[in-house]
């Protein structure tokens, strides 16, 4: 029988240091590509970018890595008694 601390979907430390990293080198890519595309002040269209591009980025790293492995590993938790 399975107890409930082992059914919870975790994932490891290492899945959301992976999810920051990736996070904020998208957004700085994102802000790199608006700042190659600026006419005028290429720092300030960087900045902007990067900010404004940083939470959708975060979430969508979120959902590859953090609960993507939670998801199997819940899984696999869960798959002894079929």
């Amino acid at each position: 029988m399975t107890t409930r601390a082992e059914r919870r979907m975790k994932a490891p430390p290492s899945a959301y240091v992976t999810m920051l990293i990736t996070g904020a080198l998208a957004a700085a890519a994102l802000g790199g590509v608006a700042a190659w595309f600026s006419d005028e002040n290429r720092l300030m269209a960087f900045v902007i970018f990067a900010v404004c591009t940083a939470g959708p980025t975060f979430v969508l790293s979120w959902f590859v890595f953090v609960m993507a492995d939670a998801a199997i590993r819940y899984a696999v938790l869960n798959r002894r008694g079929a």
